[in-house]
């Protein structure tokens, strides 16, 4: 399976930071939504995820260039602003 997870970086210092959790929205499927490409949800929807709950934090780590967070169990990496490959069906 290929599944993506977007958060939303509020704060960070040079070894952690706080992600909260952002929506996604499919703009393209294979017809049964078990396949496609995702993207954030950047708007008034993201603000409503504003909960404690939903605020965690991670490890940051900036390596050749790069930044990535850490959070214990998923790894995540600035987005390309380009719709994410899914597939849940793999």
């Amino acid at each position: 399976m290929v599944l993506n997870s977007f958060a939303l970086v509020i704060k960070e210092t040079k070894h952690a930071a706080l992600l909260m959790a952002l929506p996604s929205q499919i703009v393209s499927h294979d017809g049964y939504e078990q396949a496609g490409h995702e993207v954030p949800v950047l708007n008034d929807t993201a603000l409503a995820m504003q909960r404690p709950d939903l605020v965690w934090r991670a490890r940051r780590r900036f390596l050749d260039g790069t930044v990535s967070y850490w959070d214990g169990s998923k790894l995540y990496s600035p987005w390309d602003g380009r719709p994410a490959h899914f597939n849940r069906a793999d």
